[in-house]
Protein backbone atom coordinates (compact mmCIF):
# COMPACT_ATOMS: atom_id res chain seq x y z
CA UNK A 1 0.00 0.00 0.00
CA UNK A 2 2.94 2.54 0.61
CA UNK A 3 4.44 1.51 -2.55
CA UNK A 4 1.32 2.74 -4.27
CA UNK A 5 1.05 6.02 -2.52
CA UNK A 6 4.53 6.59 -3.42
CA UNK A 7 4.04 6.04 -7.22
CA UNK A 8 0.81 8.33 -7.09
CA UNK A 9 3.15 10.99 -5.20
CA UNK A 10 5.81 10.55 -7.89
CA UNK A 11 3.59 10.74 -10.87
CA UNK A 12 1.29 13.57 -9.35
CA UNK A 13 4.71 15.37 -9.05
CA UNK A 14 5.37 14.57 -13.08
CA UNK A 15 2.10 15.79 -13.54
CA UNK A 16 2.78 19.16 -11.96
CA UNK A 17 6.03 19.32 -13.58
CA UNK A 18 4.70 18.92 -17.08
CA UNK A 19 2.21 21.42 -16.31
CA UNK A 20 4.95 24.04 -15.05
CA UNK A 21 6.39 23.63 -18.58
CA UNK A 22 3.99 23.65 -20.54
CA UNK A 23 3.11 27.13 -18.45
CA UNK A 24 6.21 28.68 -18.53
CA UNK A 25 6.49 28.61 -22.62
CA UNK A 26 3.14 30.34 -22.86
CA UNK A 27 3.90 33.14 -20.52
CA UNK A 28 7.25 33.54 -22.71
CA UNK A 29 5.34 33.65 -25.65
CA UNK A 30 2.76 36.28 -23.51
CA UNK A 31 5.90 38.33 -22.81
CA UNK A 32 7.16 38.18 -26.09
CA UNK A 33 4.35 39.48 -28.18
CA UNK A 34 3.26 41.96 -25.45
CA UNK A 35 4.56 45.57 -26.81
CA UNK A 36 7.45 46.80 -24.84
CA UNK A 37 7.78 50.46 -23.86
CA UNK A 38 10.94 50.61 -26.41
CA UNK A 39 9.17 49.07 -29.71
CA UNK A 40 5.95 51.92 -28.66
CA UNK A 41 8.27 54.56 -28.83
CA UNK A 42 9.82 53.12 -32.19
CA UNK A 43 6.49 53.01 -34.15
CA UNK A 44 6.15 56.61 -32.68
CA UNK A 45 9.08 57.70 -34.34
CA UNK A 46 8.66 56.06 -37.82
CA UNK A 47 5.56 58.02 -38.04
CA UNK A 48 7.31 61.10 -37.80
CA UNK A 49 8.08 61.50 -41.42
CA UNK A 50 4.76 60.82 -42.44
CA UNK A 51 3.49 64.21 -40.20
CA UNK A 52 5.91 66.18 -41.54
CA UNK A 53 4.94 65.61 -45.58
CA UNK A 54 1.18 65.64 -44.37
CA UNK A 55 1.15 69.81 -44.88
CA UNK A 56 2.86 69.14 -48.66
CA UNK A 57 0.22 66.76 -49.48
CA UNK A 58 -2.92 68.46 -48.00
CA UNK A 59 -1.35 72.01 -49.78
CA UNK A 60 -0.71 69.79 -52.96
CA UNK A 61 -4.17 68.28 -52.74
CA UNK A 62 -5.59 72.10 -52.43
CA UNK A 63 -3.37 73.77 -54.96
CA UNK A 64 -3.08 71.25 -57.77
CA UNK A 65 -5.32 67.94 -57.64
CA UNK A 66 -8.69 70.57 -56.56
CA UNK A 67 -8.18 73.20 -59.16
CA UNK A 68 -7.84 69.71 -61.38
CA UNK A 69 -10.72 68.27 -60.57
CA UNK A 70 -12.77 71.68 -60.42
CA UNK A 71 -11.86 71.96 -64.76
CA UNK A 72 -13.08 68.56 -64.89
CA UNK A 73 -16.53 70.17 -63.53
CA UNK A 74 -16.82 73.31 -65.08
CA UNK A 75 -15.68 72.10 -68.66
CA UNK A 76 -19.28 70.47 -68.58
CA UNK A 77 -21.08 73.88 -67.60
CA UNK A 78 -21.66 77.47 -69.12
CA UNK A 79 -20.45 79.43 -66.51
CA UNK A 80 -19.50 83.32 -67.27
CA UNK A 81 -16.96 83.73 -63.72
CA UNK A 82 -20.16 85.20 -61.42
CA UNK A 83 -23.54 84.63 -61.84
CA UNK A 84 -24.95 82.32 -64.71
CA UNK A 85 -23.82 78.83 -64.55
CA UNK A 86 -26.09 76.24 -66.13
CA UNK A 87 -25.34 72.55 -67.26
CA UNK A 88 -24.64 71.67 -70.96
CA UNK A 89 -22.95 68.40 -70.63
CA UNK A 90 -20.30 67.80 -73.28
CA UNK A 91 -21.46 70.68 -75.63
CA UNK A 92 -18.55 72.52 -74.91
CA UNK A 93 -16.38 69.72 -75.97
CA UNK A 94 -18.55 69.57 -79.22
CA UNK A 95 -18.38 73.21 -80.01
CA UNK A 96 -14.12 73.20 -79.73
CA UNK A 97 -13.77 70.23 -81.82
CA UNK A 98 -16.33 70.28 -84.72
CA UNK A 99 -17.45 73.76 -84.33
CA UNK A 100 -14.63 76.21 -83.51
CA UNK A 101 -13.01 77.96 -86.91
CA UNK A 102 -9.95 79.26 -84.70
CA UNK A 103 -9.17 76.05 -82.34
CA UNK A 104 -7.49 73.63 -84.52
CA UNK A 105 -5.27 76.53 -86.38
CA UNK A 106 -4.37 77.43 -83.29
CA UNK A 107 -3.37 73.81 -82.42
CA UNK A 108 -1.23 73.74 -85.65
CA UNK A 109 0.37 76.97 -84.69
CA UNK A 110 1.56 75.55 -81.21
CA UNK A 111 2.78 72.89 -83.47
CA UNK A 112 5.06 74.42 -85.52
CA UNK A 113 6.79 76.19 -82.43
CA UNK A 114 6.61 72.72 -80.63
CA UNK A 115 8.53 71.37 -83.71
CA UNK A 116 11.12 73.95 -83.59
CA UNK A 117 11.55 73.92 -80.00
CA UNK A 118 12.39 70.39 -80.56
CA UNK A 119 14.93 70.85 -83.41
CA UNK A 120 16.77 73.83 -80.92
CA UNK A 121 16.54 71.95 -77.72
CA UNK A 122 17.91 68.14 -79.22
CA UNK A 123 20.56 69.81 -81.70
CA UNK A 124 22.15 72.98 -80.78
CA UNK A 125 22.45 72.49 -76.78
CA UNK A 126 23.61 68.82 -77.48
CA UNK A 127 26.50 69.85 -80.04
CA UNK A 128 27.42 72.53 -77.02
CA UNK A 129 27.47 69.96 -74.58
CA UNK A 130 29.43 67.50 -76.92
CA UNK A 131 31.88 70.27 -77.72
CA UNK A 132 32.48 70.90 -73.95
CA UNK A 133 32.66 67.01 -73.00
CA UNK A 134 35.08 66.85 -75.83
CA UNK A 135 37.95 69.33 -73.99
CA UNK A 136 41.12 68.43 -72.70
CA UNK A 137 40.94 70.22 -69.15
CA UNK A 138 38.24 70.77 -66.74
CA UNK A 139 38.67 74.66 -66.17
CA UNK A 140 38.36 75.65 -69.75
CA UNK A 141 35.36 73.34 -69.93
CA UNK A 142 33.86 74.93 -66.43
CA UNK A 143 34.34 78.51 -67.64
CA UNK A 144 33.06 77.78 -71.03
CA UNK A 145 29.82 76.24 -69.17
CA UNK A 146 29.66 78.93 -67.16
CA UNK A 147 29.34 81.56 -70.21
CA UNK A 148 26.56 79.21 -71.82
CA UNK A 149 24.62 79.66 -68.39
CA UNK A 150 24.86 82.70 -67.57
CA UNK A 151 21.92 83.54 -69.97
CA UNK A 152 19.65 81.94 -68.18
CA UNK A 153 19.87 84.32 -65.13
CA UNK A 154 17.83 86.65 -67.07
CA UNK A 155 14.06 86.30 -66.48
CA UNK A 156 11.96 84.83 -69.25
CA UNK A 157 9.99 87.94 -69.44
CA UNK A 158 12.82 90.27 -69.83
CA UNK A 159 14.30 88.29 -72.90
CA UNK A 160 10.97 88.33 -74.46
CA UNK A 161 11.03 92.33 -74.18
CA UNK A 162 14.65 92.38 -75.33
CA UNK A 163 13.50 90.28 -77.97
CA UNK A 164 10.58 92.39 -79.23
CA UNK A 165 12.79 95.45 -79.15
CA UNK A 166 15.54 94.03 -81.44
CA UNK A 167 12.30 93.71 -84.33
CA UNK A 168 11.06 96.71 -83.78
CA UNK A 169 9.99 98.08 -87.02
CA UNK A 170 12.11 101.23 -86.80
CA UNK A 171 15.77 101.10 -87.71
CA UNK A 172 16.94 103.35 -85.21
CA UNK A 173 14.97 101.36 -82.37
CA UNK A 174 14.92 97.80 -83.77
CA UNK A 175 18.59 96.11 -84.17
CA UNK A 176 17.96 94.07 -86.92
CA UNK A 177 16.24 96.78 -89.13
CA UNK A 178 18.99 99.43 -88.01
CA UNK A 179 21.52 96.58 -89.81
CA UNK A 180 19.36 95.77 -92.93
CA UNK A 181 18.90 99.54 -93.09
CA UNK A 182 22.68 99.90 -93.34
CA UNK A 183 23.49 97.33 -95.70
CA UNK A 184 20.20 98.14 -98.09
CA UNK A 185 18.36 101.49 -97.17
CA UNK A 186 14.88 101.59 -95.90
CA UNK A 187 13.23 99.46 -98.71
CA UNK A 188 15.46 96.60 -97.07
CA UNK A 189 13.87 96.35 -93.75
CA UNK A 190 11.16 94.11 -92.45
CA UNK A 191 8.17 94.22 -90.51
CA UNK A 192 9.08 91.41 -88.25
CA UNK A 193 6.25 91.03 -86.33
CA UNK A 194 3.18 93.18 -88.65
CA UNK A 195 3.59 90.72 -91.85
CA UNK A 196 1.69 87.48 -91.03
CA UNK A 197 3.99 85.42 -92.82
CA UNK A 198 7.04 86.70 -90.34
CA UNK A 199 5.45 86.86 -87.48
CA UNK A 200 5.77 82.95 -86.49
CA UNK A 201 9.41 82.98 -88.27
CA UNK A 202 10.61 85.60 -85.49
CA UNK A 203 8.93 83.79 -82.84
CA UNK A 204 10.69 80.61 -83.70
CA UNK A 205 13.91 82.65 -84.45
CA UNK A 206 14.13 83.90 -80.59
CA UNK A 207 16.73 82.80 -78.45
CA UNK A 208 19.34 82.47 -80.83
CA UNK A 209 21.73 80.26 -81.32
CA UNK A 210 19.60 78.41 -78.93
CA UNK A 211 22.99 76.76 -77.32
CA UNK A 212 23.07 77.30 -73.28
CA UNK A 213 20.25 76.54 -70.83
CA UNK A 214 18.99 73.79 -69.22
CA UNK A 215 19.21 71.58 -71.80
CA UNK A 216 22.91 71.81 -72.31
CA UNK A 217 23.44 70.99 -68.96
CA UNK A 218 20.84 67.71 -69.49
CA UNK A 219 22.98 66.88 -71.91
CA UNK A 220 26.22 67.20 -69.91
CA UNK A 221 25.44 65.56 -67.29
CA UNK A 222 24.22 62.47 -69.35
CA UNK A 223 27.70 62.73 -71.20
CA UNK A 224 29.71 62.48 -68.37
CA UNK A 225 28.23 59.72 -66.88
CA UNK A 226 29.11 57.66 -69.65
CA UNK A 227 32.10 55.06 -68.32
CA UNK A 228 35.53 56.28 -69.36
CA UNK A 229 35.98 52.84 -70.27
CA UNK A 230 33.98 52.96 -73.29
CA UNK A 231 35.73 55.79 -74.93
CA UNK A 232 38.92 53.79 -74.16
CA UNK A 233 37.69 50.89 -75.99
CA UNK A 234 36.47 53.10 -78.74
CA UNK A 235 40.05 54.83 -79.18
CA UNK A 236 42.17 51.81 -79.44
CA UNK A 237 39.78 50.91 -81.95
CA UNK A 238 40.54 53.68 -84.01
CA UNK A 239 36.75 55.06 -83.46
CA UNK A 240 36.97 59.08 -84.98
CA UNK A 241 35.19 61.83 -82.61
CA UNK A 242 32.15 61.22 -85.41
CA UNK A 243 31.44 57.65 -85.22
CA UNK A 244 32.09 57.96 -81.00
CA UNK A 245 29.06 60.17 -81.02
CA UNK A 246 26.54 57.84 -83.15
CA UNK A 247 27.85 54.52 -81.65
CA UNK A 248 28.07 55.46 -77.67
CA UNK A 249 27.55 58.98 -76.55
CA UNK A 250 24.20 59.39 -78.63
CA UNK A 251 22.37 55.64 -77.52
CA UNK A 252 23.58 56.46 -74.21
CA UNK A 253 21.97 59.59 -73.72
CA UNK A 254 18.35 58.63 -74.96
CA UNK A 255 17.30 58.96 -71.51
CA UNK A 256 17.78 62.48 -71.27
CA UNK A 257 16.36 62.84 -74.92
CA UNK A 258 13.04 61.63 -73.38
CA UNK A 259 13.00 63.88 -70.88
CA UNK A 260 13.67 67.10 -72.75
CA UNK A 261 11.01 65.78 -75.15
CA UNK A 262 8.34 65.46 -72.97
CA UNK A 263 9.06 68.94 -71.39
CA UNK A 264 9.78 70.66 -74.51
CA UNK A 265 6.33 69.10 -76.09
CA UNK A 266 4.45 70.50 -72.60
CA UNK A 267 6.13 73.29 -72.61
CA UNK A 268 5.04 74.21 -76.34
CA UNK A 269 1.85 73.62 -76.06
CA UNK A 270 1.36 75.38 -72.58
CA UNK A 271 3.12 78.23 -73.48
CA UNK A 272 1.97 81.54 -74.56
CA UNK A 273 4.09 84.33 -73.02
CA UNK A 274 5.91 84.90 -76.27
CA UNK A 275 2.93 85.29 -78.71
CA UNK A 276 0.96 87.36 -76.21
CA UNK A 277 4.00 89.66 -75.32
CA UNK A 278 5.15 89.79 -78.85
CA UNK A 279 2.15 89.81 -81.05
CA UNK A 280 -0.99 89.00 -78.70
CA UNK A 281 -1.47 86.14 -81.34
CA UNK A 282 -1.42 88.76 -84.54
CA UNK A 283 -1.24 89.56 -86.88
CA UNK A 284 -4.06 87.78 -88.49
CA UNK A 285 -4.19 85.23 -85.64
CA UNK A 286 -1.17 84.09 -87.44
CA UNK A 287 1.07 83.48 -83.96
CA UNK A 288 -2.20 82.32 -82.23
CA UNK A 289 -1.86 79.57 -79.76
CA UNK A 290 -4.07 77.54 -77.69
CA UNK A 291 -2.93 78.85 -74.54
CA UNK A 292 -3.51 82.22 -75.78
CA UNK A 293 -6.51 81.82 -77.04
CA UNK A 294 -7.91 80.10 -73.75
CA UNK A 295 -6.88 82.98 -72.24
CA UNK A 296 -9.09 85.19 -74.72
CA UNK A 297 -12.02 82.79 -73.63
CA UNK A 298 -11.60 82.65 -69.99
CA UNK A 299 -10.42 87.13 -69.03
CA UNK A 300 -12.08 88.51 -72.09
CA UNK A 301 -15.20 86.39 -72.86
CA UNK A 302 -16.10 84.93 -69.69
CA UNK A 303 -16.44 81.83 -71.06
CA UNK A 304 -14.75 80.10 -68.19
CA UNK A 305 -16.47 76.32 -68.80
CA UNK A 306 -15.74 76.91 -72.26
CA UNK A 307 -11.86 77.45 -71.53
CA UNK A 308 -11.60 74.46 -68.53
CA UNK A 309 -12.86 72.53 -71.70
CA UNK A 310 -10.13 73.57 -74.11
CA UNK A 311 -7.89 72.96 -71.24
CA UNK A 312 -8.89 69.43 -70.81
CA UNK A 313 -8.46 69.01 -74.36
CA UNK A 314 -4.88 70.25 -74.10
CA UNK A 315 -4.24 68.12 -71.44
CA UNK A 316 -5.06 65.29 -73.58
CA UNK A 317 -3.08 65.89 -76.21
CA UNK A 318 0.18 66.59 -73.85
CA UNK A 319 -0.82 62.92 -72.19
CA UNK A 320 -1.09 61.51 -75.90
CA UNK A 321 2.19 62.40 -77.12
CA UNK A 322 4.33 62.13 -73.90
CA UNK A 323 2.66 58.24 -73.94
CA UNK A 324 4.57 58.27 -77.60
CA UNK A 325 7.51 59.75 -76.39
CA UNK A 326 8.12 57.18 -73.85
CA UNK A 327 6.34 54.50 -75.97
CA UNK A 328 9.04 54.87 -78.32
CA UNK A 329 12.24 57.04 -77.37
CA UNK A 330 13.84 54.58 -75.15
CA UNK A 331 16.96 52.50 -74.50
CA UNK A 332 18.54 49.20 -73.70
CA UNK A 333 21.28 50.91 -71.94
CA UNK A 334 21.05 54.23 -69.53
CA UNK A 335 23.50 56.34 -67.54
Amino acid sequence: MSDFSEKSDICAMGQSKGMDRMIEPAAAITRRTSPSPARHKWELRSLWPFLFLAPTFIFLAAFAYGPFFKVIVDSLYYWDGAFTRRLVGLSNYQNILFKDPTFWPAIGTALKLTVAGLLKVLIFPLLAAEMIHLLRTSRSAYWYRVLLILPTVVPGLIVIFIWRLFYHPDPLLGLFNRVLFSLGGESATLNWLGDPNMALWSLILMGFPWAGGFAMLVFLAGLQSIPSELYDAAAIDGATHWRRFWHIDLPLIRGQIKVLVVLTIIGGLQDFSAPFVMTNGGPLDATLVPGLYLYRQAFQSNKYGYASAMALILFVIMMAFSVLNMRFVNSKVEY
